[in-house]
C-alpha cells in the first residue's frame, strides 16, 4: 500500500498531519482495491469469505474510532501532534508484534523439524 513510507515522506515534506494521513490512507486504499481486482481477474482469490468479511469489519470499525478519535482529540488539545504521536505508538506496537509472531514461527517450526524460513501465514484466518 505504501503508508509506512508515503506517511513520514508527507510529513517530512511540511504537510499537515491530517491532510499527510488522509492522503496516504487514499493511496492505500486504491492501491488495495487495484491489487483485490487485480487477483479477482485472474481467479486467483478463492480464500476463506467469512474471515474476509470479519476482516473488513473490523478494520471499518477501526478506522471510525481512529477517525473520530483523532479529530476529538486534535479538537481538544488544538494540536495535531497527538495524530503524529498515536500513528507512531501504533507502527511501533504492530512492528514488535509481527516481530513476536515471527520468531514463534521460526520456532514452533525448527521444533517440528521443519524449514524454520518458510513462513506459513494460512493459520491467521482459520
Amino acid at each position: 500500500g505504501g503508508g509506512e513510507f508515503l506517511s513520514p515522506v508527507f510529513l517530512e515534506v511540511g504537510m499537515a498531519p491530517q491532510v499527510a494521513s488522509a492522503t496516504s490512507a487514499f493511496v492505500i486504499l486504491v492501491s488495495t482495491c487495484s491489487d483485490v481486482l487485480h487477483y479477482l481477474v485472474l481467479g486467483q482469490l478463492d480464500g476463506p469469505w467469512d474471515c474476509a468479511v470479519w476482516v473488513l469489519s473490523v478494520g471499518l470499525v477501526a478506522g471510525l474510532v481512529g477517525r473520530y478519535g483523532s479529530t476529538y482529540l486534535a479538537s481538544r488539545h488544538g494540536r495535531a501532534s497527538f495524530i503524529v504521536l498515536v500513528l507512531s505508538v501504533a507502527l511501533l506496537i504492530c512492528a514488535v508484534l509481527a516481530g513476536q509472531q515471527g520468531v514463534q514461527d521460526i520456532m514452533a517450526d525448527a521444533k517440528a523439524g521443519g524449514k524454520w524460513y518458510a513462513f506459513n501465514v494460512t493459520h491467521l484466518c482459520g
